[in-house]
């Protein structure tokens, strides 16, 4: 009788093992997950979302004035009307010692169309250099087809002191909160030549969100200065890097002097007495962007010539949130501004409040000087990040800051819960930076000894956020006993 034969092959038709099921079965899910995970992180990261259609109205709006590199002799007026453009000129006049408007000088605007997934606007802006310190000037601002618009400004003659505004983030804060918030401002005895803002100042890359904005300013950016640098409420995610606004450059018309190999809108402005220098950290996340920013930040803060230098930025070196940490922020950035002789950097984004300084190895406080604000409703909890010497939370608070040749006075105030208390019983924090004899600057801190505040209190009503109400008042109850134990 034959034997029957078995080749090789018939071998491999066994069935498999059960570890070997478990096996194939376990990576069917990790691909299926990893799939599922990739198709939400792009739909809430990288797909750009649609804006809702809109159309700009042939008119003449969201006039802005900013200033050029020299913000002694230089402005910049920006502003949009309608969607197809037109003929426009720009009618500028100088008030003369005696009241009267001296004859107008006649200047063409440049213009720029801006598409968006919503609807085209055209953004007109005009230069006016040569400008005199402590003169009134008149504009009046043409569009064929639209109705005048007429304002005013008034350049500083101050040139040894130079004084501003810094708001931190506006972000979800309601139109008619901020708007009040720009009138307490504009009535203030204090004395200012311009705005500083560190972005957080849309709800959204969309037309309504700008129109909010401009709604809240009521004609202040028509006469006074705004210095913005972008944040994230300005910058549209997309996939692992962010676009900022194509509004943003039109609308703003700051000095293109940032880094040429860079799209970032980083950029700095001279005044006789500080470099002004602005920051866009919305994208900072390539090597190569964050190689370029670190020596452009260098260089530009090295070649100044004036005693001082202040940087406006979005996101903080040092996080003032609970459990937050921007890690290019904290060990890129952050050396050089300290390498490069920065003396006051204004920072914004984590809704909360916090100051702090180096220390020498002598103990003295030196710059820079860091600060983190916000004057949004939204808060967020705090750390203690033992970097800060002073913090606070639940608060929405502006800065007003004094540049003078061998002092520049910060000092931080609440914005009144109404009009009858005082602008003294209302300030939060005071320091001051004295520039001594060998160009040294030392810090007086005139607020070390004031008590903080602590008013956040977001917890959710379950046991989970029942017992981190209570850790964090722990934590406020022993950084008081330490500060009390220090004075």
């Amino acid at each position: 009788m034959r034997k029957r034969r078995y080749h090789r092959r018939h071998a491999l038709h066994v069935a498999p093992s059960p570890w070997k099921r478990r096996l194939w079965v376990i990576l069917a899910l990790v691909i299926v997950g990893v799939g599922i995970l990739g198709m939400l992180l792009w739909n809430s990261w990288g797909r750009i979302e649609e804006e809702p259609s809109y159309r700009s109205e042939h008119a003449i709006q969201r006039v802005t004035l900013t200033s050029g590199v020299d913000f002694s002799h230089e402005r910049r007026i920006s502003w949009r009307c309608g969607d197809s453009v037109c003929s426009a000129e720009v009618l500028v006049s100088r008030i003369g010692e005696r009241g009267d408007t001296l004859r107008p000088k006649r200047l063409q605007p440049t213009h720029e169309v801006v598409t968006t997934s919503g609807g085209q606007a055209v953004y007109y802006r005009v230069q006016l250099d040569s400008l005199q310190p402590g003169v009134r000037y008149v504009y009046r601002l043409r569009v064929a087809g639209a109705k005048d618009y007429r304002g005013a400004f008034v350049l500083p003659d101050e040139e040894r002191r130079t004084s501003f505004f810094y708001l931190g983030d506006l972000r979800d804060n309601p139109t008619e909160l901020t708007r009040r918030l720009f009138d307490y401002l504009r009535s203030s005895p204090l004395p200012s030549d311009f705005y500083a803002l560190s972005g957080g100042i849309l709800s959204g890359q969309t037309d309504r969100a700008w129109q909010d904005f401009y709604h809240s300013l009521d004609g202040v950016s028509s006469s006074v200065p705004m210095i913005l640098a972008p944040g994230l409420g300005e910058a549209q995610r997309s996939g692992w890097s962010h676009i900022l606004d194509g509004r943003w450059r039109a609308q703003l018309g700051y000095p293109m002097n940032g880094s040429e190999s860079l799209s970032l809108a980083h950029y700095y402005i001279d005044f006789p007495l500080f470099r002004l220098v602005i920051l866009d950290t919305t994208d900072l996340l390539g090597l190569g962007a964050i190689n370029s920013t670190r020596s452009w930040l260098s260089s530009v803060l090295h070649e100044a010539k004036q005693p001082w230098r202040i940087v406006l930025c979005h996101h903080a070196v040092d996080r003032v949130e609970e459990g937050k940490k921007n890690l290019i922020m904290h060990y890129f950035i952050k050396d050089e501004l300290i390498e490069a002789g920065a003396d006051l950097v204004l920072q914004g984004n984590d809704h909360s409040y916090a100051r702090g300084a180096l220390r020498s190895r002598q103990g003295d406080t030196i710059p820079p000087l860091f600060v983190v604000s916000s004057a949004s409703v939204r808060h967020h909890r705090n750390s203690f990040n033992p970097c800060y010497d002073r913090l606070g939370s639940g608060l929405l608070l502006y800065q007003h800051i004094t540049v003078e040749p061998d002092k520049l006075t910060y000092a931080s105030y609440r914005f009144p819960k109404d009009r009858t208390e005082s602008l003294e019983k209302c300030r939060y924090d005071s320091v001051v930076l004295r520039r001594a004899v060998g160009d040294s600057v030392r810090l007086e801190d005139l607020a070390h000894t004031w008590p903080e505040r602590f008013a956040y209190d977001a917890f959710s009503h379950d046991s989970r956020g029942r017992k981190k109400a209570a850790q964090y008042a722990k934590e406020v109850r022993d950084r008081a006993s330490h500060r009390a134990s220090k004075k």
